[in-house]
């Protein structure tokens, strides 16, 4: 994960009772969205705006963690848009946006809670 360079750390929270694949969807929705927003474009060349992201308390309370690798010049319009976003995708739920300072340190915050059994929780945004 830190070879990947993540720019901004972001939690996905839904305050409701929600599949896996159901968040995933949601959150591969949101990087689209964000992505138009910031730029005015629908597609550009090959995984804008990646993601590495872990699903955490699945049976719960499920969020999703995840580390965006966002140009620099972007950041300002995702961290603009982003929340109004989240909010027309998940109505109940809320956005956390930070920037990434510690890469290490929030690489292991993210997958504190994989193991084996739980890579299914392991989310990698998919390509354009």
């Amino acid at each position: 994960m830190t070879d990947f360079a993540p720019t901004l750390f972001v939690t996905f929270v839904f305050n409701r009772a929600i599949t896996i694949s159901k968040a995933e969807g949601d959150l591969t929705k949101f990087r689209r969205w964000v992505y138009r927003s910031a730029t005015g474009k629908r597609r550009g060349p090959g995984g804008e705006m990646p993601y590495m992201a872990a699903v955490e308390h699945e049976g719960t309370n499920l969020h999703i963690h995840a580390l965006f690798n966002v140009p620099s010049d972007l950041i300002p319009r995702f961290e603009q848009h982003g929340p109004r976003l989240w909010q027309k995708i998940m109505k109940s739920g809320n956005l956390d946006i930070q920037a990434v300072s510690d890469v290490t340190g929030v690489a292991h915050y993210i997958t504190k809670e994989l193991t084996t059994g739980t890579s299914h929780q392991l989310l990698l945004s998919p390509t354009s």
